[in-house]
């Protein structure tokens, strides 16, 4: 059986909020990079190729289709390309909000709480260290 070794915020929802929108920021940063280095590779292998046909004397019909294929090529990877942006855009922005209000409520409500529960463990701790030691009950002599 296999066992996490990462342990997961359960203790509070916030702190769950927070690191959720930070992990799913982060992996469309990610996405993003490699949608953009798939998508310029593409553009880049597709234009020399067009290049190949355009500077042939007399290009073939099955060269003018593949020219043209090309072409065709790059302009959808474009337009997937902005679809994939705009998508992220949205995903980033609700990763934004999710970090935003989970770091917020957990800094503000959440962490003062706990702050002040360890102070009182740490007192009572304190206090108890401090007992006087009990003497044994002697009964006055007579």
């Amino acid at each position: 059986m296999m066992e996490s070794r990462i342990p997961l915020p359960t203790d509070n929802i916030y702190k769950f909020y927070a690191l959720f929108g930070f992990v799913l920021l982060i992996a469309s940063m990610a996405a993003f990079l490699y949608l953009h280095k798939t998508t310029n590779e593409l553009i880049f292998e597709a234009a020399i190729a067009v290049e190949e046909v355009a500077t042939k004397e007399k290009p073939t019909s099955v060269d003018t289709k593949r020219k043209e294929m090309m072409e065709k090529r790059v302009a959808v990877a474009v337009e997937d390309r902005n679809l994939f942006n705009n998508i992220l855009s949205a995903v980033i922005s609700v990763a934004l909000c999710l970090m935003a209000y989970g770091f917020w409520h957990w800094q503000m409500e959440v962490q003062p709480k706990q702050d002040r529960l360890l102070d009182l463990q740490i007192e009572k701790a304190e206090q108890d260290l401090k007992k006087p030691e009990r003497k044994p009950f002697r009964a006055p002599m007579s």
